[in-house]
């Protein structure tokens, strides 16, 4: 019987009965689990192409990295040949650049109060936002007056019952 009404029932065209919802959840649920199991699935191979990836790219990590800690002992020990703070080479250029970070002494609290006793609050980055969900504790009077309004909408839902589909 849910074969036949499986194939009765197509998408785009109005239900006419109750049997016909219930075989479009079925439907729903049955792709449903066709996706997450078409996710699982991508999810693993991209979890073992990365994983084969760095395996393969480990060899060329280590290199690089020895490669260029000599170039870097070889362009210190011969900083005097360099051009200003970098030199040339046919296959590109090395040298040093000057980078200046500042590093906090104390905690980022001590600080933050410093720079707000100082009048440097351009030093402090701040992102407002709206928190809705502690907004809604407040009466339909309070959100008028800051220039909020409660909205209810009936919002359409389907739960499936995936254990239908296991028998």
């Amino acid at each position: 019987m849910m074969a036949k009404a499986k194939r009765k029932v197509r998408g785009g065209h109005p239900l006419s009965t109750w049997e016909e919802a219930d075989s479009v959840l079925y439907l729903i649920a049955d792709c449903r689990q066709r996706l997450a199991t078409i996710k699982a699935e991508t999810e693993s191979k991209i979890e073992a192409a990365k994983a084969e990836a760095k395996e393969r790219a480990a060899t060329l990590v280590k290199g690089e990295k020895a490669l260029s800690k000599s170039l870097e002992s070889f362009t210190k020990a011969h900083e005097g040949d360099l051009e200003g703070r970098s030199k040339r080479l046919t296959h590109g250029r090395v040298g040093f650049r000057r980078v200046t970070k500042i590093a906090l002494t104390r905690t980022v609290a001590f600080v933050i109060s410093k720079l707000r006793s100082r009048r440097m609050g351009d030093c402090i980055r701040v992102k407002e936002s709206i928190n809705k969900e502690t907004l809604a504790v407040y009466g339909d009077d309070v959100l008028a007056k800051i220039g909020a309004r409660r909205k209810t909408d009936d919002v359409f839902f389907i739960e499936t019952d995936e254990a239908v589909l296991k028998s």
